[in-house]
């Protein structure tokens, strides 16, 4: 069973409501207003200048602000959790890093490794470019290495800071990325163990599917004009995903004799509004089975892969019972959709 010792999330200081990040990014589109005014965000935390309007950054600058910033929220995040669990950064022995929007050589694991001084002999991993499903496939690589290293500490970050991959254009996809996604780093320090200390997770299997000809829905595009990358999230995303989400859904509870109904909690990706309506439409779902991706929406946006591990969290924090059964889910570039069923125990 993996022990989940502590979970811990850092944004930067600043937040913005979707008016003031309107403003501050100078839009004048009148068309892109439509995807600022939806109130399923609330506020976002950005580290983007809180005086004065943004300036478009070039690609350089970008690489650079990815280069400062993400090995510091990094360290920020893992020694938190260090820290709530009582744990010393030499004792680490498995670090894992996650990222879509910061690509660095040598790797993030290895900067942060050296921040926080970490046991030299600690393994590391890093998964880059996978997009928001990466916390879930990492999560079984997380636990997969957890079980082969019994009783040894593990760590697990989602490292997204969406305001690095800022790119100003006057089209419908780029104003809705502009007008969802946030800045997130979670970490997540586990060990396998038989004595369960704080929350124990017991993963019963995951899933993978990878919904056919819809590589084109999520991607990076490089635009030459500009020079740098831009985010492209086309606008039959939500309905694609919500389509073809009740299938691995289906296969992964009778594979494990279980139905909807014995599903005490939906812990998924918050990926916007739309996406988790059609899940929730689709699944035949109840207002409050998706109350913990809700919030950490309504207050974050999407943080990306990191999403799904602070709705754990929150969902951790409140839940009274001894155990539990739940779903992990995350969806994301491929288009790709990956799930987990599990036993929670606190």
């Amino acid at each position: 069973m993996l022990s989940i010792l502590s979970i811990a999330k850092v944004v930067p200081d600043q937040s913005f409501t979707q008016d003031e990040v309107y403003n501050k990014l100078n839009i004048k589109s009148e068309k892109a207003k439509r995807f600022f005014k939806n109130n399923h965000i609330k506020k976002r935390h950005l580290h983007l200048d809180v005086n004065e309007n943004y300036k478009e950054e070039t690609s350089g600058e970008l690489f650079q602000k990815q280069k400062d910033l993400a090995p510091k929220y990094c360290q920020l995040a893992l020694m938190e959790s260090l820290n709530k669990a009582g744990i010393k950064a030499q004792n680490l022995d498995f670090l894992l890093i996650v990222t879509s929007t910061s690509f660095l050589v040598p790797s993030l694991s290895s900067k942060v490794a050296n921040l926080c001084n970490l046991n030299k002999n600690c393994q590391r991993l890093d998964v880059v470019g996978m997009g928001c499903n990466a916390g879930m496939n990492a999560l079984r690589v997380f636990s997969d290495w957890t079980k082969a290293n019994p009783s040894k500490f593990g760590a697990l970050i989602c490292c997204e800071l969406g305001s690095c991959m800022y790119s100003l254009e006057d089209s419908d996809t780029n104003h809705l990325v502009n007008s969802l996604f946030g800045d997130g780093v979670v970490s997540l320090l586990g060990l396998e163990t038989d004595h369960v200390g704080g929350c124990g997770i017991n993963f019963l299997s995951f899933e993978s599917f990878l919904i056919p000809n819809s590589e084109e829905y999520l991607r990076y595009d490089w635009n030459n004009e500009k020079s740098k990358y831009s985010f492209v999230v086309e606008k039959d995303t939500p309905k694609i995903l919500s389509q073809y989400f009740p299938i691995p859904i289906e296969k992964l509870l009778s594979k494990n004799k279980k139905n909807q109904s014995d599903v005490d909690a939906w812990i998924l990706h918050s990926g916007g509004e739309a996406i988790l309506d059609g899940i929730q439409k689709k699944l035949n779902l109840d207002d409050s089975a998706l109350i913990y991706t809700r919030n950490v929406l309504s207050n974050f946006g999407n943080i990306s892969s990191g999403s799904f591990l602070v709705s754990l969290r929150d969902y951790i924090s409140d839940v009274r019972s001894s155990k539990k059964l739940i779903v992990l889910g995350s969806m994301g570039p491929g288009l790709s959709i990956e799930l987990a069923l599990a036993e929670i125990y606190v």
